[in-house]
C-alpha cells in the first residue's frame, strides 16, 4: 500500500540514518502541497471557501458578498472565488480533488436532496451535487454543517486529542457533530445530531439567526448572521441579555450531550463570531449543573479555536474522507465509499 501511494505520490519518505548497519529506517509521511480539498460554507448573504491539502494544512479561507442565497448563486460565487485564490496560491483546480459542501439542512432520503433551515427555502429538495458539481466543475460531497464543525475542530483545532469529541454547531439553527474514536458518526441517514430539535421553531433558541431577530425587534437591524461581526455600540444590552438567556439554554443541551455520548470534551462553535462564542461559554456554568446521573460529571466546555472559518475548514475535510478514507465516515450505509453523498 505505502508503495502505490509513493508512486502517485500522496506520501514522501527520507531516509534516517543513525549510524547503525542494516537497512536505514524511511519515515514516511503524507506529501505537502501534492493533494487539495475545497470547502464551501455559506450563509444568506456571505459564502466562505478553504482549501486545505492532504498534509493538513490550511492553504486559506477567504469570505465573498452572496448578493442572491440561491444554489446557483452561491456555486457561482463559491467558484468564483476559489478560482481566485487558488492562482494567489499557485495550485492547479486538476490538483482539487473536490469539494465539500456544509449546508445547514438534514438529509431527506432523496439522492443529492437536502431539508434546509426555513430561511433557506430555494434549497430544498434541490439536487446540490448536480448544482454544485455542474458549476464548479469538481467531484462534490454535501454535507450537514454540525458534522462539517465537528471535523474541522477535530482535525485543526486539536480535536484528535480527545476520543469521544463532541461540537454544538450555532449558526442559522441549532446543529451537532460527533466524532467517536476519530470517526464522524453520521447515523444511518446523515441526521446524527439534529440538535435543534431541543430548541423548537417559534420559540427563543440559542441561535445566531435568533440573535438577529432579538435586536431587530430592539431596532438593531441586520440582513444575516455574519453581520454579528460589526455590531453597533447601541447593540450591546440586547447581546448582554440574549448570552445569559442562550447560555441557560446551552447548560441543558451540554447535559444532554453528556448523557448521550459521554464526550471527553464538548467544543461551542458555529458561525458566531469567536468573542460572542467565547462570552457564551464563560456563561455556561458547567461546574455547578449536577451530573448527568449518579456520579457521573458534565463534560468539559470550551469555546472553537477556528471560530467563523471552521465550517469551510471542516467542509474541506469531507472529500479527502470521501474518496481515500471513507471507512472513516461512520454510518449506516457507507454514503462516502463511492466519494459522493446521496
Amino acid at each position: 500500500m505505502a508503495a502505490r501511494l509513493l508512486d502517485i505520490g500522496l506520501i514522501a519518505d527520507e531516509v534516517e540514518r543513525l549510524g547503525a548497519m542494516g537497512q536505514p529506517r524511511r519515515p514516511i509521511a503524507i506529501a505537502p502541497r501534492k493533494v487539495f480539498s475545497a470547502g464551501i460554507n455559506f450563509a444568506l448573504n456571505t459564502i466562505d471557501v478553504a482549501i486545505i491539502d492532504l498534509s493538513g494544512k490550511v492553504i486559506s479561507v477567504k469570505r465573498e458578498e452572496l448578493r442572491r442565497s440561491s444554489p446557483e448563486a452561491a456555486a457561482e460565487c463559491a467558484n468564483q472565488l476559489l478560482e481566485v485564490m487558488l492562482v494567489d496560491a499557485g495550485i492547479s483546480k486538476s490538483d482539487v480533488v473536490g469539494a465539500g459542501i456544509s449546508v445547514p439542512a438534514n438529509f431527506s432520503g432523496k439522492h443529492g436532496t437536502v431539508l434546509p433551515n426555513a430561511l433557506f427555502s430555494e434549497y430544498d429538495n434541490v439536487d446540490l451535487d448536480a448544482v454544485f458539481g455542474e458549476i464548479m466543475g469538481l467531484e462534490t460531497t454535501i454535507e450537514n454543517d454540525g458534522a462539517c464543525a465537528a471535523l474541522g475542530e477535530y482535525y485543526f483545532a486539536e480535536g484528535y486529542r480527545h476520543d469521544i469529541f463532541f461540537v454544538y454547531h450555532l449558526g442559522h439553527g441549532f446543529n451537532g457533530g460527533v466524532m467517536l474514536n476519530g470517526r464522524l458518526y453520521r447515523g444511518a441517514h446523515g441526521n446524527s445530531c439534529v440538535t435543534g430539535v431541543l430548541f423548537p421553531y417559534g420559540e427563543p433558541r440559542p441561535t445566531g439567526t435568533d440573535l438577529v431577530n432579538e435586536l431587530g425587534q430592539h431596532g438593531v437591524v441586520l440582513d444575516d448572521v455574519a453581520d454579528l461581526a460589526n455590531l453597533p455600540a447601541a447593540a450591546e444590552s440586547v447581546v448582554s441579555e440574549w448570552v445569559e438567556r442562550a447560555a441557560g439554554q446551552l447548560e441543558q443541551a451540554v447535559r444532554i450531550a453528556t448523557g448521550f455520548f459521554d464526550p471527553t470534551i464538548i467544543v461551542i462553535g458555529g458561525r458566531l463570531p469567536s468573542p460572542l462564542t467565547q462570552r457564551l461559554v464563560d456563561r455556561i456554568r458547567w461546574r455547578e449543573l449536577p451530573g448527568p446521573s449518579r456520579g457521573l460529571g458534565v463534560a468539559p466546555v470550551v469555546a472553537s479555536k477556528l471560530g467563523a472559518d471552521g465550517g469551510a475548514i471542516g467542509a474541506a475535510c469531507v472529500p479527502f474522507f470521501a474518496q481515500f478514507f471513507p471507512g472513516s465516515m461512520d454510518d449506516g450505509h457507507n454514503n462516502y465509499a463511492n466519494g459522493r453523498r446521496g
